[in-house]
């Protein structure tokens, strides 16, 4: 056999196990695919090909260096540059540098990348190559403008726009002006990603690349987004939304979308955000994108959220919850699981929000995150409590209680005690709410949270007189007094005062009860705390008309009445109201017992009492709930007023 029938059948046999090893890779048979690659470059460097052996090296190297095993093919690039420098093909040399610097770039070694870019840039100058000078230098830009030097890296992407132009590659030239518009970006230079943003926009449409004109649209939208003209933005990234969607981009469309609906919700444009994440929605269906959908029904059920739409981020949530179910992913699960009892209690719906709680548990105690655990103990035993179930409440505070000790979450332990102690006295438990106050008291004097200290020591006293222990109420009520004027708490200081009348009242002290919302109203007058001062006013008149002032009431009530009106709080006009009714029915009572000569006149003023009892129910009928959580919110000037009002009909 010749020589040429020898090396006619290495190649062919050459190009047999090359196909098999292809083919193997294809299947994802790496390993063996590179056994059968070896084998052909035994066969050519017996047979001599060393354009075949160069080949086979370069496609060896691009396999290793796509798995991760960037040293092997460096290594392997080595061989193939000492072959074609050999045979003297001067572009291959370039190219294969162009393979390997990159791979360098990427492993972290700039300083070797650009070495090997410059050599494959001194190549295609020589061979006047403008295409590749250009790649090459864009190459370099990325890896300077990444150190930082970004002056350099624009004179280098400038270098091979220029080249392009003498060309005139419009596509080329308009990638090159994107890159600069990304540096820009990076720099923060709006004005400069707008630039050169719009001049790849026009070379783009010049081109007819509609691909293209989206991506120029979208960065150009960006950048102007930053400068503030939101509109504008939106009216760009639509652009470019109608042109993926015209060549069936879905995937860059939901990237767009994802930026509209984002700046949409910043311009508060809620029921456009919401539409766009329902497109995205739309997309992840077709595309079968689980994770994004997840991922999305998130981001807009936090968004149904913000805007007070709990039921519908509800729903939302719940669909998540479901694809997260199918993949058994605990973390997101719990997550999603919190969110549900967030929303369900934000709309009061306290079993349904214990029910998502109680099943965030459970892949919390997996992931051993026992910090959260507590937290959602602690909303369980908030959420019980308003739903009424009081023991319950306790339970879970409890277990709350026990996990931050464990902790150490000194902090978390006193707000947990304060709330239990709270939760007890409504049960009527006053002995239990006592002792739980004095251990929150303790702790937060361990803590040194004096503003807490004080609030807990003003919470104590009316537990303390209803015990019997007056004197100690009202020195408790006065060390919470000290501690709030040492500290320069002033608004504090002034419901403190309104508290300690109270105590002073109940324990018969009158005239001292005056004295504190005298005080207290001078404070509040000096504040501008516009509602206090109504509160102290009614509670004064209430008190004055009890000592049998009742000219000085009527005005003191007349003056609460009209901070009231003008705060538009219809809880405490009603309050007022109620407390000038008590009033005109003692008066009517007593004109009654005086003879009957007066009796016209006392059923003329029980008249006006009905008349002022049926506005204070009118008022209260209007205003509905939101009475109560006025009440809730104030609880002890709340207290004062309705105990005084209770004396005054007795």
């Amino acid at each position: 056999m010749s020589s040429i029938d020898r090396a006619g059948s290495a190649r062919e046999q050459a190009d047999a196990l090359y196909e098999m090893a292809k083919a193997s890779y294809e299947q994802g048979d790496i390993p063996g695919a590179l056994r059968l690659w070896e084998q052909v470059l035994t066969i050519l460097d017996e047979a001599g090909d060393l354009h075949g052996k160069s080949f086979t090296l370069d496609v060896m190297a691009r396999v290793l260096a796509g798995h991760g095993e960037r040293s092997l093919a460096l290594q392997l690039w080595e061989q193939v540059l000492t072959i074609l420098d050999e045979i003297g093909n001067k572009r291959g040399v370039s190219l294969t540098l162009d393979h390997m610097a990159r791979i360098l770039a990427e492993s972290g070694d700039r300083p070797r990348a650009l070495e090997l870019y410059q050599q494959a840039l001194a190549i295609d100058t020589e061979l006047g190559i403008a295409q590749d000078q250009a790649a090459t230098l864009q190459s370099m830009a990325c890896i300077i403008a990444e150190q930082g030097d970004t002056e350099s890296a624009l004179a280098l992407w400038r270098k091979a726009l220029e080249l392009m132009e003498k060309i005139d590659d419009v596509e080329r030239q308009a990638a090159i002006l994107l890159n600069m518009a990304d540096l820009s970006t990076t720099l923060k230079d709006w004005t400069g990603a707008v630039r050169f943003g719009q001049q790849a926009l026009e070379l783009m449409e010049r081109s007819g690349n509609a691909s293209g004109q989206a991506s120029a649209l979208a960065r150009v939208a960006r950048a102007v987004a930053q400068q503030g003209d939101t509109a504008r933005a939106l009216e760009l990234w639509q652009q470019s939304v109608e042109l993926l969607e015209k060549i069936g981009d879905d995937r860059h469309r939901l990237v767009v979308l994802g930026a509209m609906a984002h700046t949409a919700a910043e311009r508060g444009e809620i029921d456009r955000a919401v539409e766009l994440w329902h497109q995205r929605l739309d997309l992840h269906g077709k595309l079968s994108d689980d994770e994004g959908t997840v991922s999305t029904l998130r981001t807009l059920a936090y968004l149904l959220e913000k805007q007070g739409h709990f039921g519908r981020a509800i729903q939302l949530d719940a669909r998540a919850l479901e694809i997260l179910e199918r993949w058994h992913d605990t973390d997101r699960k719990a997550d999603v699981l919190l969110a549900l009892g967030r929303r369900s209690f934000q709309q009061a719906d306290f079993s349904g929000a214990l029910e998502f709680w109680a099943r965030a548990l459970e892949p919390l105690k997996k992931l051993g995150d026992r910090d959260v655990e507590a937290k959602v103990l602690g909303s369980m035993g908030l959420a019980a409590a308003r739903a009424g179930n009081v023991p319950h409440a306790l339970e879970r505070w409890q277990q709350a209680l026990d996990i931050d000790e464990q902790l150490g979450n000194a902090e978390r332990q006193g707000q947990t005690l304060c709330a239990m102690a709270e939760a007890a006295a409504t049960q009527g438990d006053d002995p239990r709410s006592l002792d739980l106050w004095q251990r929150a008291l303790e702790h937060h004097e361990r803590l040194g949270a004096l503003p807490v200290k004080a609030a807990i020591l003003s919470a104590m006293a009316p537990i303390l007189v209803r015990q019997g222990e007056g004197s100690r109420a009202i020195r408790l009520s006065q060390q919470s007094l000290e501690i709030l004027d040492a500290i320069g708490d002033l608004h504090s200081k002034a419901i403190g005062l309104s508290n300690t009348a109270r105590i002073l009242l109940a324990t018969g002290g009158e005239a001292a009860a005056l004295e504190r919302w005298e005080q207290a109203l001078a404070l509040q007058d000096e504040l501008g705390d516009e509602r206090g001062k109504a509160v102290s006013l009614s509670n004064m008149g209430a008190l004055i008309a009890l000592r049998g002032d009742a000219s000085r009431a009527q005005l003191l009530w007349q003056q609460a009445l009209a901070l009231f009106e003008r705060l538009g709080d219809e809880a405490g006009k009603a309050d007022v109201l109620e407390n000038v009714a008590g009033l005109a029915d003692l008066q009517a009572n007593a004109f009654r017992r005086r003879g009957a000569w007066v009796m016209m006149a006392g059923e003329a003023l029980h008249r006006e009492v009905n008349e002022l009892r049926q506005a204070a129910r009118e008022e209260r009928a209007r205003i509905g709930p939101c009475h109560e959580s006025t009440r809730r919110a104030c609880p002890a000037q709340a207290e004062s007023l309705r105990s005084l009002t209770a004396r005054l009909a007795r």
